[in-house]
């Protein structure tokens, strides 16, 4: 398992991984030490009557989850390294990556959320420069 996650560490993608219930801590504080405390899902039973989803870093979905009976088929959603997202907003603007995380599903408000705090602006100045990539835009066709 280590040796894998050495090898996915710099693939600037989403990693999922299925688990099993026996190994998953010890698998989280794997992904802790080799791939850094990124954001993450853990996800139990999922299309099921009894789903459950717990959200946060790895660090703290690790020490939730250490003393908890859990049971159920598990997935793991690792999010991109912090230092990848910086690096792919840089080379993009702001109304891309809001357009980007709306195709992925998240609604206006929140894809401006977190393309703000992607590149590291205020909600509101990332709203401003949203507006103005658009009329830049529509001016230039």
């Amino acid at each position: 398992r280590r040796k894998r996650l050495q090898d996915v560490a710099e693939v600037p993608a989403t990693l999922v991984f299925y688990e099993s219930v026996r190994r998953l801590v010890r698998s989280l504080d794997d992904c802790l030490e080799i791939l850094g405390d990124r954001r993450a899902a853990v996800g139990r039973e999922l299309t099921k009557l009894h789903e459950e989803i717990v959200r946060g870093r790895i660090s703290e979905i690790s020490t939730q989850l250490a003393d908890v009976d859990i049971r159920g088929e598990i997935v793991i959603v690792i999010g991109q390294s912090d230092v990848a997202v910086k690096r792919n907003t840089a080379e993009m603007s702001v109304s891309g990556r809001v357009a980007e995380l709306e195709m992925s599903g998240v609604d206006h408000k929140t894809a401006l959320k977190t393309a703000a705090k992607d590149f590291g602006l205020a909600k509101s100045e990332a709203y401003r420069r949203l507006l103005e990539e658009k009329n830049l835009s529509r001016n230039a066709t």
